[in-house]
């Protein structure tokens, strides 16, 4: 029969930290710190003063913060072949990083480097520049953050790349067979 039950916070020392009624059966530590390894042992004494104590249980602490969250903006620099994509990207305390997914689709289908936005707590600018696109055509984008803890999506936002500024090449050549009331032109 089991008088009383001690747990012991080894990472602190050897010292019991609480001591539990006969019946209980948890015990929650509100003292431990966010991303941290402990290890408990739990002592239980017997009716005659025999102490009994478990092996060490080995526990760590998940991460504070939570998933990022990410934002697209509105599109600037757009030429007929290449945009910046826009958008903010906020880690909510944890190492993040962003980037942009585009295409012709919301399928989008490509994705820009990854960049760091760091691991505080407002949202940070982000932005890439989309190089190699097809002139006169809409283009799909959205900002994507990621962390330890998720993935976060922006909306889809669109733009449409610019016409070509190439003229098209025309060739004239000389006139054969003119007449009074006709011409041919030779291609």
């Amino acid at each position: 029969m089991i008088s009383s039950a001690a747990v012991c916070n080894l990472s602190s020392g050897y010292a019991d930290i609480a001591t539990l009624a006969a019946n209980s059966a948890q015990y929650t530590d509100s003292t431990v710190q966010p991303s941290k390894t402990y290890y408990y042992t739990v002592s239980s004494v017997a009716k005659n003063g025999t102490r009994f104590t478990s092996a060490p249980l080995t526990v760590t602490t998940s991460a504070s913060g939570a998933p990022p969250t990410a934002t697209t903006t509105a599109a600037s620099n757009i030429s007929p072949n290449a945009a910046t994509s826009n958008g903010n990207a906020d880690p909510n305390g944890l190492v993040t990083t962003a980037y942009f997914q585009y295409g012709k689709t919301t399928a989008y289908g490509s994705t820009s480097a990854s960049q760091s936005a760091g691991s505080g707590t407002t949202p940070v600018s982000v932005s890439a520049n989309l190089g190699a696109l097809t002139a006169s055509t809409t283009y799909h984008y959205r900002a994507v953050a990621s962390n330890s803890l998720g993935t976060s999506y922006g909306a889809d936002m669109s733009f449409t790349t610019g016409a070509s500024s190439a003229l098209p090449a025309a060739t004239t050549l000389a006139a054969t067979g003119v007449t009074t009331n006709r011409a041919t032109v030779e291609r």
